[in-house]
């Protein structure tokens, strides 16, 4: 219970800062995007953003917005890769124990269904099933 207070808390504040923005006409004209669960609601109260659903993150150059905490970290790594270069951004990366790069296009939410077996012992035939099952839904 503590943790989901905490993690709703995150969004809350992110969601906060995200409306600053753009009731401050800094992302008017501009391309944005946020978590998946509220781009609609970005896309009625600000028309003039364009708002991008299906994306980690959007870079508008003095402005970089993201789709969750994960892409978060994604827009950040990038961020870093843009004024500091790769190698920087992958030892980053590397301390935080994270793929280096996920290109900010990329879809934010996959509907695909997770291979959830009844063994308790989870083999190489399992791991074969959760791929076959993981690359049905793309």
């Amino acid at each position: 219970m503590a943790v989901q207070y905490i993690l709703q808390l995150a969004i809350d504040f992110v969601l906060y800062l995200l409306a600053k923005l753009a009731r401050a006409g800094l992302l008017d004209g501009k391309r944005a995007t946020t978590h998946w669960r509220y781009t609609s609601s970005l896309q009625e109260q600000f028309p003039a953003i364009e708002v991008v659903p299906d994306v980690l993150y959007v870079d508008e150059g003095q402005i970089i917005t993201s789709a969750g905490s994960a892409a978060g970290i994604d827009a950040g790594l990038h961020l870093i890769r843009r004024d500091f270069g790769t190698t920087i951004a992958n030892q980053v990366a590397r301390r935080l124990v994270v793929t280096p790069h996920r290109n900010g296009g990329q879809k934010q939410f996959i509907p695909a269904p997770i291979y959830t077996g009844t063994n308790k012992k989870f083999d190489a035939t399992d791991c074969r099933r959760a791929a076959i099952v993981s690359a049905s839904g793309l």
